[in-house]
């Protein structure tokens, strides 16, 4: 398994100490785990707490594994799951300099979150979702923070993986984009050795408007969306498609 990391020590990352993550199904746990492991603290959200533990025993036996196949010390694995905290509350994210949502694909439920991480999240936290196929575009419309909103689509299993697919909406800036790349796990795990397992695509422009001109309202697909083959219906769903979004 690819979790073996250090901490960036320089570059547009350097500086983070503290991520979020919204959902804690196979992606959000896999998500939470190799932040960890690359040394940051982790917020891990659910809208259960028995949920939050279902992920965090997921996260302590896959440790465990690895542990076990790399020969770690005995107290590598424990710090690592020491560094995330469960919780509940999208208050969990007042804190972050990065959030990566990781709840079910439906635009309504995405939306209700990320309205409410903008309220909640520091103004100059990136907000990224995790999203196989809803456009990052018509995410980041319902913030106030367009050029800090960005696609951040991990491969499944996540810690296995060492590749993370980084997706600029039309408002995302350079440096947003930079942190986000400079912060994934792949970066991480190979800081040093020349190597960057991520890749960055671009959103094409929209293709269709409505008669004002604007973009296609919520559910529209003119702005990429559907266009994308993702491994989202192969992945256990986050139990957020199944409760009320917390606040």
């Amino acid at each position: 398994m690819a979790t073996q990391a250090e901490p960036v020590v320089s570059g547009p990352a350097a500086a983070v100490k503290r991520v979020a993550v919204v959902g804690g199904g196979t992606m959000g746990n896999g998500i939470a785990q190799v932040f960890a492991t690359a040394g940051l603290e982790v917020a891990l959200i659910d809208v259960k707490p028995e949920f939050v533990e279902r992920a965090l025993g997921t996260i302590g036996k896959n440790l465990d594994r690895v542990a076990k196949k790399q020969g770690w010390e005995a107290s590598k694995a424990p710090e690592i799951l020491g560094r995330i905290r469960g919780g509940t509350s999208l208050e969990g994210a007042r804190d972050a300099s990065l959030v990566v949502e990781a709840v079910s694909e439906e635009f309504g439920l995405k939306r209700t979150v990320f309205e409410t991480l903008d309220r909640l999240a520091p103004a100059d936290a990136v907000l990224a979702s995790n999203t196989s196929s809803i456009s990052i575009t018509e995410i980041a419309a319902v913030t106030r923070r367009a050029d800090r909103v960005i696609g951040m689509h991990f491969m499944n299993p996540v810690p296995v993986m060492a590749l993370v697919e980084i997706i600029r909406g039309l408002a995302t800036s350079d440096a947003t984009c930079a942190l986000t790349e400079d912060l994934s796990p792949p970066a991480r795990q190979d800081a040093g050795r020349g190597q960057r397992l991520s890749r960055l695509r671009l959103e094409p422009r929209p293709d269709a408007h409505d008669q004002r001109g604007g973009l296609l309202p919520d559910g529209g697909r003119g702005l990429g969306g559907g266009d994308r083959h993702g491994d989202e219906a192969r992945h256990e769903p986050s139990r957020w498609a199944r409760s009320r979004s917390p606040t």
